[in-house]
């Protein structure tokens, strides 16, 4: 993903913010992590808790436990989250905390 945020050759994670609050869509496949809101300030109000903005207007910080509640994920799910998380932060898309993972915020 161009501007920060995860790309990777394994697949996408969306997050859909919107007034029924976050949820997962094609939570099998990690090559992209985005957040599918009308805006970033959208994304961080269905996103409560769980977000916080970051330095870019079309960015926001998503709490990676949050997202692992999300998924349900099995242990194969799981490992693929895991490569995602490892390698974004490889590239500074991970909090120092390694709490929160940097998103894209693409209109819906």
């Amino acid at each position: 993903m161009t501007g920060g945020g995860v790309s990777c050759d394994e697949g996408v994670v969306i997050i859909v913010a919107d007034a029924a609050g976050p949820r997962l869509e094609e939570k099998d496949v990690f090559n992209r992590f985005h957040v599918r809101a009308g805006s970033a300030e959208e994304a961080l109000s269905a996103l409560g808790e769980d977000g916080r903005a970051a330095e870019e207007a079309d960015h926001v910080w998503v709490r990676v436990d949050a997202v692992r509640g999300w998924a349900g994920g099995d242990a194969a799910w799981e490992e693929g989250f895991s490569k995602m998380i490892g390698f974004a932060a490889k590239h500074g898309w991970v909090d120092e905390a390694g709490t929160h993972v940097k998103a894209h915020v693409q209109a819906d």
